[in-house]
């Protein structure tokens, strides 16, 4: 069953990867009337939703003079009433650029997943031999997280536009990128903990830097090379951030782009069937994800809290639309693994000279990141002194975000995750701090554990994706194999067993052993290079392995990861991207790859979805 919480961040995520999130309450009230149309009262049902997509998807059709080499142009919308289930009678469509068509609401349910990507609200299926993205009218409250798209359109419309933009950004992730072999949709940088004033700004002022240069098309002499010299001040400066921004900066950057792209030109057309005009103000504010008359200060505001992700999106879109304006395409640049700005680079040269960075705005910048590093401390210090004292056990257990594939016999305990946060700390690399509430949930039969704005560590164990829940002496305790734990943020009561150590710390795993499982008294802890290599009778490292063999759908024992012979979590098997960016950074920061989209369990019980 689809969880309505968990939907909820993630399409909150997803708005916010569109760049619509941070539109002021007046700019939201103002766009009534942009046009001098009034915005008509009738609520929308599911055949004007329809009807109003369909306007949009239309464009789907030219989105190769976009992005070239898209598959768009045979793609289909699946669109259902109910994300929750498919009852007798619902209604369902399916949406191509060149028409609509009713099919039954079950088949399209049925629809086989394409394999090995992820989804979130939506799903991406085959249908009638193409790739389609298969999606839900219920879940009207997509409205609320793109305000400003009532600007061109009308609140009738609202909800159409939002899936419209769903629909088209995400399945540039899982179609494009994955399906076509040159990138994947599970990448995720968190937020710098605590925020790097100058680091911060370096970054943010390529943003500013693109920004003036879109809304300024006469001065793009003169524009440009200041954006090009902002570009190599910050990779000069800062070069880990280049490595660690890179793969987010092609696959977010590139998806923004080509999904604000298509949504300026199907408004555009829209237009010809009576939708209210868009002005150049109109246009401009979908491609900048602000309002242009806005202050910067504010009309940046999110990207400032959330530099390390907001701006991999903004700076993708702006430059992108930059490289299109000098008649450079920047799909073959993407699909090479160059960023936008790269891309740029080889076309414009730097300035000799900037301006210097805007004083309020670096005001503004240290007040934000000083009242958000105070509104994370509480969640994050604590749980970083818990994993810098090795002695400290630690629970490990599947990724949250990805435990929804898993395919719980009993729905009723299936996990309900929202993430409230994530977050760099050198003191814990190479794993983040990820804050998030859990209801009720049972990782092995019988136990259970619930998350309240807990912290705790995620990240790549053995190329498996893990959550990570550092345990204090005075809050748990291990007996006749049972861990209880008991905190301000976290509730568990799990059967469980030691696992393989992890950076020399003891680590118990969710079992269905009914042995005695582990003692309450710790074993020796060895040291950070004396990490023991499992036994040959210890082949089950995986710590849901339980769980998974308990249940159609377990993975074949010849797959699990940390068999016989391999390093037991050691940290050596890390990515290439973050073992090259903690080569960089002395082994400070790295990035991690997981699933930031929380994904809806469609999977078939005898075919698990593929892991990254």
């Amino acid at each position: 069953m689809l969880r309505r919480r968990t939907l909820l961040t993630a399409v909150a995520a997803s708005a916010a990867a569109a760049g619509m999130l941070r539109v002021l309450g007046e700019t939201a009230a103002a766009a009534a009337d942009v046009s001098g149309t009034a915005a008509p009262t009738a609520p929308a049902t599911f055949d004007s939703t329809a009807t109003a997509l369909q306007r949009l998807v239309r464009q789907w059709a030219d989105s190769p003079a976009v992005f070239s080499d898209t598959p768009y142009p045979s793609m289909a919308i699946l669109m259902l009433e109910d994300p929750d289930a498919v009852h007798p009678g619902d209604p369902a469509v399916e949406i191509r650029p060149d028409g609509t068509t009713p099919i039954d609401a079950a088949a399209a349910e049925a629809a086989p997943l394409i394999p090995g990507i992820m989804s979130a609200g939506f799903a991406f299926v085959t249908w009638n031999g193409a790739p389609a993205v298969r999606l839900y009218r219920a879940f009207d409250d997509i409205k609320d997280f793109y305000p400003d798209l009532q600007r061109p359109m009308s609140p009738t419309d609202a909800l159409a536009t939002g899936l419209f933009i769903l629909a088209t950004h995400e399945s540039f992730h899982g179609v494009v990128q994955v399906g076509q072999g040159w990138g994947r949709d599970t990448v995720q940088i968190a937020t710098e903990y605590p925020g790097d004033l100058d680091r911060t700004l370096a970054r943010l002022q390529v943003y500013v830097a693109a920004s003036d240069a879109l809304g300024a098309p006469d001065d793009a002499d003169t524009l440009l090379p200041r954006l090009a010299r902002r570009v190599t001040d910050w990779s000069r400066r800062y070069p880990d951030d280049v490595v660690l921004r890179r793969e987010k900066d092609i696959a977010e950057g590139s998806a923004k782009y080509f999904a604000d792209e298509m949504l300026v030109a199907a408004l555009a057309m829209a237009e010809a069937d009576g939708q209210p005009a868009m002005t150049d103000l109109d246009r401009l504010g979908i491609l900048r994800a602000a309002d242009p008359e806005l202050d910067i200060a504010d009309t940046f505001d999110y990207l400032i809290t959330q530099g390390n992700r907001g701006g991999s999106y903004l700076i993708g879109s702006t430059v992108g639309e930059l490289l299109r304006r000098i008649d450079v395409d920047p799909a073959p640049g993407f699909r090479a693994g160059r960023t936008a700005v790269e891309t740029l680079l080889e076309h414009v040269a730097p300035a000799a000279t900037v301006p210097p960075v805007d004083p309020a705005l670096r005001r503004r910048v240290a007040e934000r990141l000083s009242e958000d590093d105070a509104r994370f401390a509480p969640h994050i210090d604590p749980v970083v002194a818990t994993w810098q004292d090795p002695a400290n056990p630690v629970l490990v257990l599947p990724q949250l975000f990805e435990m929804e594939f898993v395919g719980f016999p009993d729905e009723s305990v299936e996990p309900d995750f929202s993430t409230l946060g994530d977050y760099l700390v050198r003191a814990v690399s190479p794993f983040v701090v990820t804050v998030g509430d859990l209801g009720q949930y049972a990782p092995v039969p019988g136990s259970s554990i619930t998350f309240t704005n807990a912290a705790h560590l995620a990240g790549d164990v053995e190329g498996m994706h893990r959550t990570i829940v550092p345990l204090l002496p005075g809050e748990h305790r291990v007996q006749d194999g049972v861990l209880t734990i008991a905190s301000a943020t976290i509730e568990a009561s799990i059967t469980v067993r030691d696992g393989p150590p992890l950076l020399g710390r003891r680590t118990y795993v969710p079992t269905t052993d009914s042995g005695p499982g582990p003692g309450p008294d710790p074993r020796p802890t060895p040291g950070p290079t004396d990490t023991p290599t499992p036994s040959p009778t210890d082949t089950d490292t995986d710590p849901d392995a339980g769980s998974r063999d308990g249940a159609a759908g377990g993975r074949p024992t010849g797959q699990r990861p940390g068999r016989a012979g391999r390093l037991a979590w050691t940290g050596a098997e890390l990515g290439t991207t973050a073992g090259a960016a903690a080569a960089l950074l002395g082994g400070g920061v790295a990035t991690s790859a997981w699933a930031r989209r929380s994904a809806r369990r469609s999977a078939a019980p005898d075919q698990p979805p593929e892991e990254d």
